[in-house]
């Protein structure tokens, strides 16, 4: 192979982590090849909003001064508007040693930033020439080069405009970084991203924010909406369109007169007028938001990063802070002090066990909080909008409860276990909000506003479940799921399901301490097997040919509905969550009741038993 073709890093993908990366490893004195399709400035929609966590990771990396000369905006926190009412939640302080060089004497709160994204991009990329170690070329990576004995990537087939022939590259370590449409992902891990929603975005020319400094969040009508400054003059406007929606509307009267006619009328009237402009003039583009879980690196020779291994929804713009946080991450565990060569694959795997491992401290809250947020704030069901209600009474109460859950969203705080307690706090008071306001309106109808209320709390378990698990590299639903259970199988779980419940029957007439323990375990066991009988006959009958409803039973057997109503896709649902509340209350009720009828047994268990008489013996 060329020598001039050997290096010890390959990256592809010159965007904000391959560019990052780079410039780290090269200072560590690694000769770095930077790949990239296309080096002129990029324009998206997306990757616009930096976090102050991620700003911290910047100045981690000596690279803070890309945000200098790009019109960057310093963003302090968010203004969230909500059917009329307007809430303001900043970023917390942070400690001092967090602060980036700019902020370490400044005793205001922390700043992200937002700007141009291809202005950002473009800053790293000339960071990155800058260092003697690194070499960028412009093209297109085409395939992975492997080595027969032992197997493992070696480096890249490339194909350029310049040359009419691919050209092959070689390094100790190649690092896929290249972005949401990777094109090796699927060579590397098994799970392909799952998008419910796109983002729909505009550029608008002097709209009126109200505020400088605060991203605006418009939510309780279909989508959220999301607009920021992207510059002294810039506005940026992201509308998220769910798929449903869009297949209910859009597709037949177009995108742009449903945001004339459903979004423009929701938002604040200071910036309607330049979001009709920018809709007159034929600005709109979209990309699809895309959730992608997080994937281990078991392949020798080769590294998936970024988006191309693991993203969240863009809402929350977390994107550009956890790669900068993977950056300064891996950087530290493959240093030449951890692992002298790159060519020694079992350090490196070893290395990378490491980096899944110790990103979750940082990036799991964001990639959660960023899917549980969004299902939140679309809401599409009655039992998420109470807990979206509640969820704006919650951080209405100021303190703790908005700089907390704002500080998660910023990556200030970096805690899955305060995520999840704000989060879970968050549908307790929802629920007490409920109580209150049924009580005061009609207490009549308390029992069914607690009823509502389990169901509210059951579904804030199934919102939030998936993506903890995911974060735990437990397989749980979307297009890698297992396929529907057969026929045959799913009858057969059916009839042992019933078996096993209907063994409670046979202490139908056992002795009890008292006539209610014998009635509660009689009602108990009738529950049981009702469940199983009706709940249970779900799965046999998503089997059929014409079950069009959506059905998810514990994230294992999923199925879609083909067509996108509100009663195909929560009605079996519906059915399955009330059968798994009333299950676990009746499995309660006979797994304590075992052990508190010791307290009083009747007086045949104190006799002797003569074992002989019953067993067989000579």
């Amino acid at each position: 192979m060329p020598a001039d073709r050997v290096h010890d890093v390959l990256i592809v993908g010159a965007g904000v982590l391959g560019c990052a990366l780079a410039v780290s490893l090269s200072r560590q004195g690694r000769q770095v090849l930077l790949i990239e399709r296309n080096l002129n400035e990029p324009d998206r929609i997306v990757g616009e909003l930096l976090q102050p966590g991620g700003v911290a990771a910047l100045s981690q990396l000596d690279l803070d001064s890309c945000l200098e000369g790009i019109d960057a905006v310093p963003v302090t926190g968010y203004r969230i508007f909500y059917h009329g009412e307007v809430i303001t939640f900043l970023y917390p302080p942070i400690v001092h040693s967090m602060r980036t060089s700019a902020e370490k004497n400044d005793p205001e709160r922390p700043k992200g930033r937002s700007f141009h994204h291809g202005r950002f991009v473009m800053k790293l990329r000339d960071a990155a020439r800058r260092e003697s170690h690194v070499e960028i070329i412009q093209a297109t990576a085409s395939e992975l080069l492997w080595s027969e004995s032992p197997k493992r990537v070696v480096g890249v087939r490339c194909r350029s405009l310049a040359a009419e022939q691919s050209v092959d590259y070689y390094a100790q370590l190649t690092i896929i970084a290249d972005g949401q449409a990777s094109n090796f992902r699927s060579k590397l891990t098994g799970r392909p991203p799952v998008a419910n929603s796109r983002f729909w975005g505009l550029e608008l020319d002097d709209a009126d924010l109200g505020s400088y400094s605060l991203a605006l969040g418009i939510i309780g009508h279909d989508g959220p909406v999301l607009m920021y400054q992207i510059g002294e003059r810039e506005v940026r406007i992201l509308i998220d369109i769910p798929d449903t929606v869009y297949k209910q509307y859009c597709r037949h009267s177009g995108v742009q007169d449903y945001i004339r006619t459903n979004v423009i009328p929701t938002l604040p009237e200071t910036v309607r007028p330049a979001v009709k402009k920018a809709l007159a003039a034929k600005k709109l583009r979209s990309m699809p938001n895309s959730w992608l879980p997080p994937s281990a690196n078991r392949i020798p020779g080769v590294v998936l990063l970024g988006d191309a291994m693991n993203m969240r929804h863009p809402l929350t713009g977390g994107g550009m802070t956890v790669a900068l946080n993977d950056v300064v991450l891996l950087s530290q565990l493959l240093s030449p002090q951890q692992v002298p060569s790159l060519n020694d694959t079992d350090a490196v795997l070893r290395q990378m066990q490491k980096f899944h491992r110790k990103r979750k401290a940082k990036n799991a809250s964001l990639n959660i909080l960023a899917q549980a947020l969004y299902c939140l704030f679309v809401a599409d069901d009655p039992l998420l909008q109470v807990l979206q209600r509640g969820f704006m009474k919650y951080i209405k109460k100021g303190g703790s409860y908005v700089e907390e859950p704002s500080g998660l969203m910023g990556g200030v705080y970096h805690s899955p276990f305060l995520l999840c307690y704000h989060f879970f706090a968050i549908a307790a008071y929802s629920l007490w909000a409920l109580l209150c306001e049924v009580g005061a309106d009609s207490p009549r109808r308390l029992p069914g506003a607690v009823l509502q209320s389990f169901l509210v709390f059951w579904r804030a378990v199934k919102l939030i479940s998936p993506y903890i698990l995911a974060e735990c590299s437990v397989r749980i639903p979307n297009d890698y799921s297992p396929p529907p259970p057969s026929g045959k199988e799913a009858l057969f779980v059916w009839v042992v399901s019933i078996v096993h419940a209907g063994v409670h029957i046979i202490g139908w007439n056992f002795d009890f301490p008292t006539y209610t323990e014998l009635l509660l375990w009689r009602a108990s066991t009738i529950v049981l097997l009702a469940v199983m009988a009706v709940g249970g006959a779900v799965p046999v009958l998503s089997t059929r040919e014409w079950f069009d409803f959506t059905f998810n039973l514990l994230w294992i057997w999923v199925r879609d509905a083909r067509r996108q109503t509100w009663v195909r896709r929560h009605l079996f649902n519906s059915v399955v969550d009330v059968a798994y509340i009333v299950y676990i209350l009746a499995r309660l009720i006979i797994f304590v009741e075992i052990f508190i009828s010791f307290r009083s047994l009747p007086a045949s268990a104190y006799d002797d038993v003569s074992w002989t008489a019953f067993l067989p013996h000579v």
